[in-house]
């Protein structure tokens, strides 16, 4: 018998990014909190709207290629 759940298969793009989205990809919770202070409580975010965080981008899965064969040479 199949399983009850079924999760989407990896890895679809996320159009917005939150706080736990980005801590269960492994950023520190201290690190997260001070981001959030710094940036006025910003709690999500489109990952367009920062390119620069590295945090954001996995946590998007904007981080590869996009090719989706999983080779992760763009092929």
């Amino acid at each position: 018998m199949a399983p009850a759940f079924s999760s989407p298969a990896w890895p679809h793009f996320r159009e917005r990014v939150t706080v736990v989205d980005v801590l269960d990809d492994g950023a520190c919770y201290d690190g997260v909190k001070d981001w959030v202070k710094a940036n006025r409580g910003v709690i999500e975010a489109k990952p367009a709207e920062l390119p620069e965080n590295e945090y954001v981008q996995r946590a998007a899965r904007a981080n590869g290629y996009g090719s989706g064969s999983g080779s992760g040479y763009g092929e």
